[in-house]
């Protein structure tokens, strides 16, 4: 039970660092100079992660 504990607690660490370190340069797929214009679909997830989720109202 207790090596399942640190097993999560490593894999939650390693996905925070990962979302603390996106960028909105990290969302563009780039080959070199340029980007292509394609998302880049883990970086979007792990960036929006973060935010709070909930209905939309007028205001």
């Amino acid at each position: 039970m207790k090596r399942i504990f640190l097993c999560s607690l490593c894999l939650l660490l390693f996905a925070a660092s990962i979302w603390a370190n996106a960028s909105d340069q990290d969302l563009l797929i780039s080959d070199g100079e340029s980007s292509s214009g394609e998302v880049n679909e883990t970086a979007l997830v792990l960036a929006l992660a973060g935010e709070p989720s909930g209905e939309l109202t007028q205001s």
